[in-house]
């Protein structure tokens, strides 16, 4: 009489059920069962605060997918804009092979000396400045082509080149990629354009070398310009693809580079380093709450 008193006090103080407390003082009932009444009395009497989600992470799921979706679907339109565009200006370029040997030759012996693999060297008339296409090829504007002298023409192959050492056209496109992607961030631009400048400096410090002239390099850069500058205005060079056309500005600091040996940035790595830091960038990117 005592043990059932005891527990239906113990099942009304738990929050059981009425019914239970009335069976267990007109009639014994096994101890299995009332522990499982005064467990359940227990859960039921439980905080509210255990059985309902908090408001805040209430506002912040029926929040955040609309603003994820919205980020998400600009930066999916600006990477296929970008993609666009790239195709519109291969198609534009209309390039040809070119046909010279000694730069056929030249360009064969690097490729084996790098271990790149073949390059093909192709020209087009629509072209402003010589591009690295991809690691299998090199553009040059027909016009600016015909102008330069054998030296200049050495010179320029080994600028290009030397994109394809370093494997630029990755990086670049890599680098134009991530700035659409993180658009909101403002300083992808920015890091962009100064990998972008730092790739063609090393490159240029690279062609010094393999030619064993930065004098022929240095003229090679002007001939480039003011041809470039006097050409017909045609399609702009994509950022995700390296191209060794120069602004006044731009091309006095190139040129002081070369001469000046103490700053020459000579590395393969110069641009994969970048990149990353890029990456970098992205990753400690700040958190947007709500």
């Amino acid at each position: 009489g005592e043990a059932v008193a005891d527990l239906s006090q113990g099942a009304e103080r738990a929050g059981a059920p009425a019914a239970w407390a009335q069976l267990a003082g007109s009639r014994p009932i096994d101890s299995g069962l009332a522990e499982r009444a005064v467990l359940s009395g227990a859960l039921s009497g439980a905080p509210a605060a255990m059985t309902r989600p908090s408001t805040g992470l209430n506002r912040l799921g029926s929040s955040a997918p609309w603003w994820m979706a919205v980020i998400g679907g600009v930066s999916v339109l600006l990477v296929a804009r970008m993609a666009f565009q790239r195709v519109r200006f291969l198609r534009s370029l209309r390039r040809s092979p070119l046909r010279d040997q000694a730069s056929e030759a030249l360009l064969a012996s690097w490729s084996d000396e790098a271990r790149t693999g073949a390059v093909a060297l192709t020209a087009s008339k629509n072209l402003r400045a010589p591009i690295t296409l991809s690691s299998k090829e090199i553009c040059v504007p027909q016009g600016c082509w015909d102008t330069l002298a054998g030296e200049e023409r050495r010179a320029l192959l080994a600028h290009e080149f030397a994109h394809i050492e370093r494997k630029d056209p990755v990086w670049f496109t890599a680098a134009a990629a991530l700035e659409r992607v993180f658009f909101f961030l403002p300083w992808h631009r920015l890091v962009r354009e100064r990998l972008n400048a730092s790739a063609e400096i090393a490159c240029d410090a690279r062609a010094a070398e393999r030619v064993g002239s930065a004098m022929s390099v240095a003229r090679c850069l002007a001939s480039v310009a003011s041809w470039g500058a006097a050409a017909p205005a045609l399609h702009r060079v994509p950022a995700s693809i390296p191209a060794m056309a120069a602004g006044s500005g731009e091309l006095v600091a190139r040129v002081r580079h070369l001469l000046d040996e103490d700053e020459r940035p000579v590395g393969r790595r110069f641009g994969a380093g970048a990149a990353m830091a890029l990456v970098g960038f992205a990753c400690c990117a700040p958190a947007v709450t709500t």
